[in-house]
């Protein structure tokens, strides 16, 4: 991998993670919005659950998409891309590493779909305007 490759997956990464710092805080106001003040505690550890599961359930799903596609270009193109590069194979490596960019660029479409989707659902859906905080209220204990 080149310099500039490394560069511009580094700078993609970053990218990535600051997107999913920023989104943390609108989406767990959003998640507790509306909600009790004695139920917050709740609502939040529900919100946690669900991204922890929601994690889960779509790297599951796109893990299953590439090796799909990667599949489909070349059947078990893990194993031949390994097979390959212990045997010394250069032109089965190169067909093993074209099938499984395939696959992971089947797999990072496929996750584009989705957050477009969310997206959409997000702004269709989600109507949570300002809350109103109410004075004096006693803060809640739970146990």
């Amino acid at each position: 991998m080149t310099g500039e490759r490394r560069r511009r997956l580094f700078l993609l990464i970053l990218g990535a993670i600051v997107v999913a710092w920023l989104a943390g805080q609108p989406m767990t106001l959003g998640a507790v919005s509306g909600v009790a003040h004695q139920d917050t505690g709740m609502a939040s550890a529900l919100l946690n659950t669900a991204q922890q599961v929601g994690g889960a359930l779509g790297l599951a799903a796109l893990s299953t998409i590439s090796t799909s596609a990667a599949d489909d270009r070349l059947p078990d193109a893990a194993a031949n891309l390994y097979r390959a590069m212990g045997a010394k194979d250069f032109p089965l490596l190169a067909k093993a590493g074209e099938a499984l960019t395939h696959g992971y660029t089947m797999a990072f479409v496929a996750a584009a779909v989705m957050f477009l989707a969310g997206l959409v659902v997000t702004f269709v859906a989600v109507n949570a305007g300002r809350q109103q905080h109410t004075e004096g209220a006693a803060p809640v204990h739970m146990g």
